[in-house]
């Protein structure tokens, strides 16, 4: 019978093939000559490949495990070693895949969480700080987390956080600013009181007075005053208005007017608010009012003992800001060649950087401010006389007066906030030496328990041997 020749491996082919070896004693080898298909094996992404291997029987002895590992090694180098580190790259960049997720979700939890608790501290008046806007980091997939996790709070929570709490959400995955809280203090509130009540006052007036025709007096009395007002645009941004004047129309989503209050942000970051509710109001926003007190904020510190000083009162530096959108004959927005709305600008300064009121100042507001483009072409008023000539007239008398009040109310909530600090580091500092002095009184309840007997207990068998032997 024919004996069948084992497919020659490199190794093979450099000798001669000797019958007589099969049947020599010395080489009784069970031989597995494994053919070449490649076997993937797949865990988390990970493919190994059988190169061709030559076991040998237990009885073969001539190669250490070192060797033969070594060979194995070579063999399986030389047929899939490209390969091989193509897929261990792989494999590696798969679980650094999978560690940078499970890292991310973690700081996903970790910054809900943390949001969490600090909004519980402001729901709680546990919060003590000067800051009117507070931003923290919170990306898209944070920020559905966060709504989750309000909708598994109890009903307080939920009603604070929907109503109570003010907050806008800038959705986008870089920054830190994505988030932001607004505490309004006691200057932004006054100011915010003052005005509404100056516009209630104006649309009263007119529509009680018999020399304005009934479109203006119907147009006025559809004006409704919305403080804080909360708007969700199509951008998925979440912002609000610190004054806000809506027409009583259903389907007109965002105030066509909104006045913004600016004491401790700053005029770049006033005029960017300003522009960025133009743009995502999309010709629905058409007046942006900005009240500037920034630089008073700069110098507060300074002049805040002065106030109320009647022998030598003190103010800071005041300018209002008024941006309208240009619209076009049809109640559209002009755009400019880049796409932005074109936006006329005006400046009013009612005090200086010395403090020096310009007394002849005055900020004027028609009517037509009031009403969206598109109600006007509806309704047919472009040609309504008194939408133009009613004015709104905030001259620097009044507002220096809102002023001289928001300066007097911030310095009392100043007072009383220097009241509470001091209250709160008082109860901590108690509650510092009660848990110093509790942990002390444990150390030594401990201490005692650890008698000479507990010792001798402790050491074993032989230092009990020894107890008895004393």
């Amino acid at each position: 019978m024919s004996l069948l020749k084992p497919r020659q491996t490199p190794e093979r082919q450099s000798q001669p093939f000797d019958h007589d070896e099969l049947s020599s004693p010395n080489s009784n080898r069970t031989v597995a000559v494994r053919p070449s298909p490649i076997k993937p094996l797949k865990s988390l992404g990970r493919i190994l490949f059988g190169p061709f291997l030559v076991s040998p029987s237990p009885s073969d002895t001539t190669k250490s495990d070192k060797e033969e590992e070594d060979e194995t090694q070579s063999i399986s180098s030389s047929i899939s070693g490209p390969m091989n580190h193509t897929k261990q790259s792989r494999r590696k960049t798969i679980l650094a895949s999978f560690k940078n997720s499970r890292e991310r979700q973690s700081a996903r939890v970790n910054r809900v969480d943390r949001l969490i608790r600090f909004i519980e501290e402001i729901q709680n008046e546990a919060y003590v700080g000067e800051k009117e806007v507070i931003p923290r980091q919170l990306f898209p997939k944070d920020y559905i987390e966060l709504l989750i996790e309000v909708d598994e709070r109890d009903q307080e929570f939920q009603h604070y956080f929907h109503h109570g709490l003010r907050y806008e959400y800038r959705e986008s995955i870089h920054g830190k600013e994505q988030f932001t809280i607004l505490m309004p203090s006691a200057f932004h509130i006054s100011m915010q009181t003052d005005i509404d009540g100056r516009l209630l006052l104006w649309k009263n007036d007119i529509i009680g007075n018999k020399n304005y025709g009934i479109k203006s007096k119907t147009a006025a009395g559809k004006i409704r005053s919305k403080r804080d007002q909360k708007m969700e645009f199509e951008s998925k941004k979440t912002l609000r208005g610190d004054c806000s004047f809506s027409y009583r129309e259903d389907h007109y989503t965002y105030p066509p007017l909104i006045f913004e209050v600016a004491w401790s942000q700053t005029t770049d970051k006033l005029e960017k608010k300003a522009m960025e509710l133009i743009e995502e109001g999309a010709g629905q926003i058409r007046t942006i009012v900005g009240l500037d007190f920034s630089k008073t904020y700069s110098i507060w510190d300074t002049i805040r003992d002065q106030i109320q000083n009647p022998l030598e009162p003190k103010r800071g530096p005041f300018t209002a800001f008024v941006w309208r959108v240009v619209f076009d004959k049809d109640g559209k927005q002009v755009t400019n060649a880049s796409g932005e709305p074109r936006v006329r600008k005006n400046n009013h300064i009612f005090c200086d950087d010395n403090g020096t009121a310009h007394l002849a100042e005055k900020l004027q507001l028609s009517l037509r401010d009031f009403v969206p483009p598109r109600v006007i072409k509806a309704e047919r008023w472009d040609e309504v006389k008194d939408l133009h000539d009613v004015k709104l007239e905030l001259d620097a008398s009044t507002l220096l007066g809102y002023f001289d009040d928001a300066l007097i109310d911030q310095k009392h909530e100043d007072e009383n906030s220097e009241s509470k600090k001091e209250r709160n580091r008082q109860e901590m500092t108690k509650r510092t030496r009660d848990r110093a002095a509790r942990r002390k009184a444990d150390a030594e309840k401990e201490e005692k328990r650890w008698t000479i007997t507990s010792m001798i207990e402790v050491g074993g068998h032989r230092l009990r041997k020894l107890q008895g032997r004393t």
